[in-house]
């Protein structure tokens, strides 16, 4: 998109002083940096194919607003839900990456951060593992090379997945959507729903691999201190995860396809073992 295009999805009073614009990755919308003088933003323009994922991004708003309050999200500036735009202020701190999951001194302060999150106003939206497999797996069912593995994860996410919503939960808790330190924040809160809070150590534990240590450092500083039983949930939660990723994954990857995706695939239906 011209980036005179861009400046125009946004308020005069901000585009006006705009220098410069940078895109920002991301694995599903399109980012860009927007730099003035005072201040850096985040426009983000939603992907048209995540309206087959069904994000409620009302809902989003609103926990989104909330989690700034708490000090823990960037501050929304503008938002045009007809053109599928959020603007948001630009955190200037640094990036997590994977490594900054190897310090213990870190997955404390990540661990603080859980607390956070899991302390926000309940969203309204439960998180209902079933119907979410089943959005996913609709966009499946043409392609014979992914649906026979999908439908063995609907099975079990059918038999072990639940709907009880314990507390407000991002969701998609991975170093790439944390930043800083001292303070943390956290961005991209648009599968935000109200869930099982080991749902969020899963994802972050699933997606980078965590070690059992590292994985109870966390729950240690989550819980002060924590029981077996409590480790148990967080292994049913990596593997519910698991099953639900494979899915959003391989539906992802139906519609936008990437070599990089079907590696990872294989990967999760080794993990998840339902052959």
């Amino acid at each position: 998109m011209e980036y005179e295009s861009l400046l125009a999805l946004v308020p005069n009073t901000i585009s006006n002083e705009v220098n410069s614009i940078q895109p920002l990755a991301g694995l599903t919308n399109q980012s860009f940096k927007l730099i003035t003088n005072r201040h850096s933003y985040v426009l983000r323009i939603n992907a048209k194919h995540t309206e087959s994922f069904k994000i409620d991004r009302h809902q989003e708003l609103i926990t989104l607003q909330n989690a700034f309050t708490a000090g823990i999200a960037p501050e929304v500036i503008f938002k045009d839900s007809d053109n599928s735009i959020l603007l948001t202020l630009f955190i200037d701190k640094e990036l997590w990456v994977e490594k900054d999951l190897y310090d213990r001194k870190n997955l404390k302060l990540l661990a603080q951060l859980f607390r956070k999150i899991h302390s926000l106003p309940k969203t309204g939206s439960s998180f209902e593992p079933e119907v979410i497999a089943n959005n996913y797996f609709s966009n499946l069912q043409s392609s014979s090379e992914y649906a026979d593995f999908g439908r063995k994860c609907i099975a079990f996410i059918k038999r072990y997945g639940s709907i009880e919503s314990q507390c407000c939960c991002h969701n998609d808790v991975v170093a790439a959507n944390i930043i800083g330190f001292k303070p943390l924040f956290i961005i991209d809160w648009e599968y935000a729903s109200d869930n099982n809070p080991m749902f969020d150590i899963a994802s972050l534990s699933c997606c980078h691999r965590l070690k059992k240590s590292l994985e109870q450092t966390i729950m240690d500083e989550y819980y002060d201190g924590h029981t077996n039983e409590q480790y148990e949930e967080l292994l049913m939660q990596k593997r519910l995860y698991d099953a639900i990723y494979w899915l959003w994954l391989a539906s992802r990857h139906v519609i936008s396809p990437s070599d990089n995706q079907i590696k990872l695939l294989m990967e999760i239906e080794s993990r998840l073992g339902l052959n």
